[in-house]
């Protein structure tokens, strides 16, 4: 777990081949999928991943493996190209990040109303990401919550000048996580994230971790897999 939590501190993976199941129809978004301590036709809880910047499904799909979850989980590619792995929005244009940003979280919860259908799903899906896929997991909670039953950000945050944040229906919960020394998508606006769902009236905390910066701590890593645990067990 060590070698896992030191790549994602790096928050960049190396592509590899998948070794995953497809269903068909295939929805829009490229995919991998792992099944854990299940039958791939199980009735099971659904976790839709998001990778960091630079990263891959592949490589961000390590962070589950060997957890005690019975869980389907989908760790969805970035569609965007970058230098290594690739990007769910633009980061070098201010002007066009947060209209990428809505129409990507709008993407999201379209894709998780497809899966859904197509696998045998206890209950909404759940939706996590680190970096690039913690924003969009706020997105996603903050304009799209009714699709999903809970949403697990990881040093993510949403732009000051997104609209006003919708309220998500009863039983959705936020739980967000992030290193109180990040300069990368700084700690101060995971908490005004955070603080506008509330007063949008969508139950969301923050967890921050101090001397950490952008990435994924062994503190972090343990109250995250408590967090998701108990979100999973709600759906079973």
């Amino acid at each position: 777990m060590s070698r896992l939590i030191a790549a994602l501190l790096l928050s960049v993976g190396l592509a590899c081949t998948p070794a995953a199941s497809r269903a068909a129809p295939q929805p829009a978004l490229e995919f991998i999928e792992r099944v854990y301590n299940a039958a791939p036709n199980d009735k099971l809880p659904m976790l839709i991943a998001l990778h960091g910047l630079g990263d891959s499904p592949e490589k961000f799909v390590e962070l589950f493996t060997g957890l005690e979850l019975r869980v389907r989980i989908i760790a969805v590619r970035a569609p965007d190209p970058y230098p290594v792995g690739s990007s769910w929005f633009p980061i070098d244009d201010p002007k066009r990040a947060p209209g990428a940003i809505l129409e990507r979280a709008a993407q999201l919860a379209e894709f998780a109303d497809q899966l859904a259908e197509t696998r045998p799903t206890v209950g909404r899906p759940l939706i996590t990401g680190f970096s690039q896929g913690g924003i969009l997991s706020f997105a996603v909670a903050a304009y799209h919550a009714e699709h999903f039953q809970a949403a697990l950000p990881i040093a993510g945050s949403l732009l000051d000048a997104l609209p006003r944040y919708r309220r998500a229906p009863k039983g959705f919960l936020v739980t967000a996580f992030h290193g109180r020394d990040d300069t990368r998508i700084p700690y101060a606006g995971a908490e005004r994230t955070v603080a506008r769902m509330n007063a949008a009236g969508t139950l969301a905390s923050l967890t921050g971790f101090a001397g950490l910066a952008h990435g994924i701590s062994p503190a972090l890593y343990e109250r995250y897999v408590v967090a998701l645990t108990s979100a999973l067990t709600k759906l079973r």
